[in-house]
């Protein structure tokens, strides 16, 4: 499995609480992964992609990451621009390929909608292309929004396909809400993971 998860660091997190139980969220679902059959990483995203770091569990432990995942700092960007965090993402896994007969998972985490006129930044790449490369890649991506500022549509635009759209009211659960979306990858992926 190579597994990219994109973490919101938008404004729409609204605090700093916010962005702590989204990195246990993440946390919660990777130490359920055998690391040395899976690639994980982290890119956080908002409206600044060059500022974007890759975090990858290769010749690490579970915990090792686990750890480097607890260090990310918040640096709170602007809007949320799904555009840019697809695309590093896709480029991403152009340039590293993935472990052999490995699946490519990619899961985004978002707090708010993508800007109405992000076509007026030079960067802009519809998502609707971004999506079309990502499945013929055969990527899986998982869209899912925490909170009453996201839009069911934009994240259905994203994943896949609509069951792959997870919503959650809160970062209320996060022990919980990362049990099921780990159950969501292994049902997705035909794969036993822990």
């Amino acid at each position: 499995m190579d597994v990219i998860f994109l973490l919101d660091t938008s404004s729409n997190l609204l605090s700093t609480k916010n962005f702590e139980n989204q990195k246990l969220f993440i946390q919660g679902i990777i130490s359920r992964f055998n690391s040395t059959n899976s690639r994980i990483n982290i890119i956080p995203y908002s409206d600044i992609p060059h500022e974007a770091r890759i975090l990858t569990t290769e010749g690490k432990s579970i915990g090792e990451f686990a750890e480097l995942v607890r260090n990310v700092q918040l640096l709170m960007g602007g809007c949320t621009r799904h555009d840019l965090a697809l695309n590093k993402s896709y480029n991403y896994f152009l340039s590293q390929g993935g472990p052999t007969g490995g699946q490519r998972v990619l899961v985004l985490l978002t707090t708010g909608k993508q800007p109405q006129h992000p076509q007026m930044s030079p960067e802009y790449i519809p998502i609707e292309d971004i999506t079309v490369l990502l499945k013929e890649a055969e990527v899986i991506t998982f869209a899912i929004g925490i909170g009453d500022n996201v839009q069911a549509q934009d994240l259905e635009n994203i994943a896949t396909e609509p069951s792959k759209v997870i919503l959650f009211e809160s970062f209320d659960n996060v022990t919980e809400d990362a049990m099921i979306v780990y159950k969501e990858i292994c049902k997705a992926t035909g794969n036993n993971l822990e």
